[in-house]
């Protein structure tokens, strides 16, 4: 009742904050996955997506946002119903209210000078694109203590071709790859393990795939391999683990305070499923803020991401909130 009165409200303020007539509106529910979910047996739902219509253009004003906290996770602009050609620029964000990352599209191609940053606003991505949204010069990635994780090196008339090397963060090399003309795959493609040995190689011909080997962590070579891509996860339910676990501080019992109170936390799975690099992105009162981060540092081991025929260490964030009556 709580977030449906809120997204009420959310809707009338988007409303009223520009002039333009919409002819259609739009509300879709989301689970952590990003996978959509009927709007009449939603239960728990992580994201939500509004949009509207501009009649005089036709183009779609678009704003997802965390269920958990109501604030903005996306906005930007369509130029189709589907709302999948991205026309103009885009803001991402993280659960605190800072921008994540700053994109201009044009007919769903990236233009010009695209930007990341971290939780507390430093910059941690660079990359430009031509007007095919074709890379082009040199872009790079790296952590906010400044160790490179990516660096892409491509022509500067825009034809596409270059390499791209990522790092895992202990300095060796996660994968390195060609592009031909037109910015596509080419030759071979080759992944690590964070030890140094090959995971995986891929061999291209144009942007097709003609071979792949696969290889274990010791190095030798697997008869077969699992190509998917898998995102990190728990293997238990995360929501009951928090329910079970969580204290409420005696002290917010105390003070008389009512109503919601959210902190946001940040972690890294490492490629043995250990959680790491607890961070508060989002912060409440200190004694929630507290109670936050030490639940989150009890979580037993995930199942981590699996890319290219290894583990690869992912960043998640995860908002507990205490609701005080």
């Amino acid at each position: 009742m709580i977030k449906l009165l809120l997204i009420s409200t959310i809707i009338v303020c988007f409303s009223n904050s520009t002039t333009a007539q919409y002819s259609d509106t739009i509300i879709k529910y989301y689970n952590h996955k990003w996978e959509e979910i009927d709007n009449k047996k939603r239960t728990h739902y992580s994201f939500y997506k509004i949009a509207f219509k501009d009649s005089s253009s036709g183009i779609w004003i678009v704003k997802d946002f965390y269920g958990s906290t109501n604030e903005v996770q996306m906005e930007g602009f369509y130029k189709d119903d589907s709302l999948k050609v991205k026309n103009g620029r885009f803001y991402y964000y993280h659960p605190n209210g800072i921008v994540s990352r700053s994109v201009f599209y044009i007919n769903d191609k990236k233009v010009g000078l695209a930007k990341s940053f971290s939780p507390d606003s430093l910059l941690v991505d660079t990359a430009r694109y031509n007007m095919d949204g074709i890379p082009i010069g040199k872009a790079s990635k790296w952590t906010k203590e400044g160790n490179v994780t990516f660096i892409g090196l491509y022509d500067n008339e825009g034809l596409g071709t270059g390499y791209e090397i990522e790092y895992f963060e202990n300095g060796i090399i996660s994968s390195y790859g060609k592009y031909t003309e037109g910015y596509i795959m080419d030759s071979i493609w080759t992944y690590y393990h964070d030890n140094g040995n090959v995971a995986m190689l891929e061999e291209y011909d144009s942007g097709r795939l003609i071979m792949y080997k696969c290889f274990d962590i010791n190095g030798i070579e697997q008869k077969d391999c699992d190509t998917v891509t898998k995102k990190a996860d728990a293997p238990y339910d995360v929501y009951k683990y928090l329910s079970e676990n969580t204290r409420f501080p005696d002290v917010i019992k105390e003070s008389g305070v009512s109503g919601k109170m959210i902190a946001v936390l940040g972690f890294k799975v490492d490629v043995n499923g250990n959680i790491k690099n607890i961070e508060l992105v989002r912060k409440s009162f200190p004694a929630i803020n507290k109670e936050a981060y030490r639940v989150v540092n009890t979580f037993p081991r995930w199942n981590p991401s699996i890319h290219k025929n290894r583990a690869v260490e992912t960043y998640h964030t995860i908002p507990i909130t205490f609701i005080i009556k």
